[in-house]
């Protein structure tokens, strides 16, 4: 009896298990659709942490009809949801939500057998309903999400946006703080976006048709209260200047897919007066030659602390030798890796200089992809994995097969990638 009344009591006193390490714990998770689901249909305590992660970027991996229905759930209209969905999108694409609200009604006409719907009729239910959801989750989350427009031309969503306007809530498009454009056909949007949107943290802006001149891109940017991340992909109009008003907030560039052949030699002059950045990062560009890329050579960005440069041809390499001299304190992270055309003409070289300037300049990198090519790269390899006072997590090496024998052998988990 006393071991049952025992057992009783402890289990009556017991302490509950902190939600926060719960919620620590699932971050593990996040992207594990299942097994988020899994510990959805565990418990209570373990569900409210589980649908912060399963509905984060619901677009990705749900089917859109429950996706849909439980959203409509969640209206004003009905409230029978046991949770609000809605409040916990972080991603949110405009064309994928119209997407998935088109097949879920679709398939609800099919299972009512009322398949002779007039497309003006459908239309407008498919309208009405893409309003009604979107307002919900702006309401619950604009300030915590990331809203893609990318509807190329859908003129409902500028009617949306006109119509929301006009019922006085500007304030939601006040609290977006991650914005990402996507194939943008409207200027007017543009416009519209750089006169109220100007609390944006992160700014996203993929390839825009030649019409969309470079004053509306400017005006978006130079606008923001403290624009912090700026991401361009194969957005040829770029008006840099704008970002010497950003240069106390902004802390990463991404360039993706810039042609930079007709760019003239003052371009990068205010990305160079950025002088917070941690992150530069350069993806698939070409054409940058020394006279453009020398304001960011001279430039000293001292709270740099990641380098990444991925298959850009010309000038980079030396752009990177000038930063990391530069000795930016915390750098912690290089990534360099040409093109396989790129290292076959390196091979004609001495030497990259990269992995010697490394060994000199930052005491504390801890992730390293480089190239090497030669003898003398291999030397400054082998002088550097002998340090002891080394603290690297990882190092690559971008090679050709021909120079394998040359590898120094390390304690280091050291990666040979071969570029053909």
């Amino acid at each position: 009896m006393s071991n049952t009344i025992s057992t009783s009591s402890s289990i009556n006193n017991r302490i509950p298990f902190p939600i926060e390490i719960i919620y620590e714990t699932l971050k593990y998770l996040r992207i594990d659709y299942n097994a988020l689901l899994a510990c959805i249909l565990t418990c209570r305590a373990w569900a409210e942490c589980a649908l912060t992660f399963y509905w984060r970027d619901p677009f990705v991996h749900m089917d859109p009809r429950l996706l849909v229905s439980s959203y409509i759930r969640c209206l004003d209209e009905y409230k029978c949801a046991r949770y609000n969905y809605t409040c916990f999108c972080e991603n949110l694409s405009m064309q994928k939500l119209r997407d998935s609200i088109k097949e879920y009604l679709k398939y609800k006409d099919t299972q009512e057998g009322d398949s002779e719907v007039s497309a003006k009729d459908s239309n407008q239910k498919l309208d009405e309903l893409c309003f009604s959801i979107l307002r919900n989750i702006l309401k619950d989350q604009a300030n915590n999400m990331k809203i893609s427009l990318d509807w190329c031309q859908l003129t409902s969503w500028k009617q949306f946006f006109d119509v929301y306007f006009d019922k006085g809530s500007k304030c939601i498009y006040q609290n977006i703080k991650k914005l990402s454009l996507n194939y943008i056909y409207d200027t007017q949007l543009f416009h519209t976006l750089a006169t109220t949107s100007l609390n944006i943290k992160a700014l996203e802006i993929h390839t825009a048709i030649d019409n969309l001149t470079s004053d509306n891109l400017r005006s978006l940017i130079s606008n923001q209260n403290e624009l912090r991340e700026l991401k361009l992909i194969g957005y040829l109009h770029i008006p840099f200047v704008a970002l010497a008003e950003q240069a106390d907030f902004l802390f990463s560039i991404e360039l993706v897919y810039i042609d930079f052949s007709y760019a003239p030699s003052c371009l990068l002059k205010g990305l160079a007066s950025c002088h917070q950045l941690r992150k530069i990062s350069i993806k698939y560009c070409t054409s940058a030659n020394d006279g453009l890329l020398e304001p960011l050579a001279s430039s000293r960005f001292l709270n740099l602390r990641t380098i990444y440069v991925e298959e850009s041809m010309e000038g980079w390499n030396k752009l990177m030798l000038s930063l990391i001299r530069n000795k930016p304190s915390n750098l912690e992270e290089i990534y360099y890796k040409p093109s396989s055309d790129d290292l076959s003409i390196m091979n004609g070289q001495k030497t990259t200089d990269m992995i010697k300037v490394v060994g000199k300049s930052c005491p504390f990198i801890k992730n390293l992809s480089v190239p090497a090519i030669s003898q003398d790269d291999f030397e400054s390899l082998k002088l550097f994995l002998e340090d002891s006072h080394r603290n690297l997590q990882s190092i690559d090496i971008f090679m050709h097969k021909t120079n394998k024998n040359s590898v120094p052998t390390t304690r280091y988990n050291l990666k040979l990638i071969y570029l053909e």
